[in-house]
């Protein structure tokens, strides 16, 4: 995401979107009530035009609304932003409208006070501090998984069957053309340029680098392979948590997102230097005991999660706010959608699970 134009006298932002890793911080950023600008096609029919049978033109028209509603399906191209309209052509003041924000479009954002998080995910975006992004492909003999590893979860470009049938399946050569239609699709999906990762069992795994390594200058990727007991979508989750992935992840969200989890729930497990939960969180919070907050996606959004983000404004806490759209963030979204990794534990503390 690139920041057009700062804020203005007239308070608005210009932000221009580059990937789907964007549309999910926006709809993190943009929050009921802000004012939200483009420049969209709307059918505007006059009132004489509505007994006529005929379709009126879409035209182009820059709108201002009132969000109401924003919602990011999964791995969607677009961002539905709902609202009433406060700005345009006279005679549609007052009626809603819906923006589809996708790739390559500039959209205009005015707030009446930007919060921490806020700022934090705009820096995230716009700065490119995660944005190296992987293509990593799950299989076994039977099926491939290619995906590719965003900062808000993982995204499944495409499935492959092998078309493996009884033990004639490697001399029939149906073997190749199961790697040959992998390979196709690694070039359809323009997956050139970049990090390739080969998770899975044993000698497929390594079969499939083999042939994709012949054909490196093709594909022109850096192909690494390491074993996983899982040869699904899971086995990503898998290797996030090895040490392994550590030299290759560390830039990216989701990798985070996995390791304070894991610090979470041994602390919770072993040394007690864990809360979770709304109340226990808040008394934590207070007490100056809270050294980093998971936060979930949707606690983030509501005004309980914002009155306890401004309590922890002066904790220096550290705080992460877990995509929806992950196995981590649904963790914590299953713990109540707050939890505290602790830098001592709490007198009360016994009481947690009361």
């Amino acid at each position: 995401m690139k920041i057009i134009e700062q804020e203005k006298e007239d308070g608005f932002m210009a932000l221009y979107i580059q990937d789907l890793d964007d549309l999910w911080y926006l709809q993190n950023i943009i929050t009921s009530g802000d004012l939200v600008r483009m420049t969209t096609l709307r059918r505007v029919e006059k009132k004489e035009d509505m007994t006529r049978s005929k379709e009126t033109q879409r035209k182009p028209v820059t709108l201002t609304i009132v969000v109401e509603i924003i919602h990011f399906q999964e791995f969607s191209s677009n961002l539905k932003v709902l609202g009433k309209i406060v700005e345009g052509d006279e005679g549609i003041i007052g009626e809603h409208h819906s923006f589809q924000l996708g790739l390559e479009d500039t959209v205009y954002i005015k707030k009446d006070s930007w919060s921490d998080q806020q700022r934090k995910m705009l820096t995230e975006a716009t700065e490119g501090l995660y944005k190296v992004k992987y293509h990593i492909i799950c299989l076994d003999d039977e099926e491939a998984v290619i995906s590719v590893l965003r900062n808000y979860g993982i995204q499944v470009v495409a499935r492959i069957r092998s078309g493996k049938s009884g033990k004639d399946y490697s001399s029939s050569g149906k073997g190749d053309h199961y790697f040959q239609e992998i390979y196709e699709t690694l070039i359809s999906k323009s997956v050139t340029g970049k990090f390739l990762l080969i998770l899975g069992q044993g000698f497929t795994r390594e079969s499939l680098a083999e042939y994709l390594k012949a054909r490196q200058k093709s594909l022109d990727v850096k192909i690494v392979t390491f074993p996983t007991n899982r040869s699904d979508e899971a086995a990503i989750y898998e290797f996030l948590a090895s040490k392994d992935s550590e030299s290759i992840f560390s830039s990216m969200r989701l990798a985070e997102e996995q390791k304070l989890l894991e610090i979470f729930l041994k602390n919770l497990k072993g040394n007690e230097l864990a809360v979770y939960g709304k109340e226990m969180v808040e008394k934590a919070i207070e007490s100056g005991a809270i050294e980093t907050l998971l936060l979930s996606e949707d606690a983030f959004k509501t005004d309980e999660g914002r009155r306890i983000l401004e309590k922890m404004k002066s904790s220096g806490s550290n705080v992460h706010v877990f995509s929806s759209h992950s196995d981590p963030g649904n963790v914590v979204k299953s713990f109540g959608g707050y939890c505290g990794i602790l830098r001592y534990k709490l007198p009360d503390q016994d009481f947690q699970n009361a």
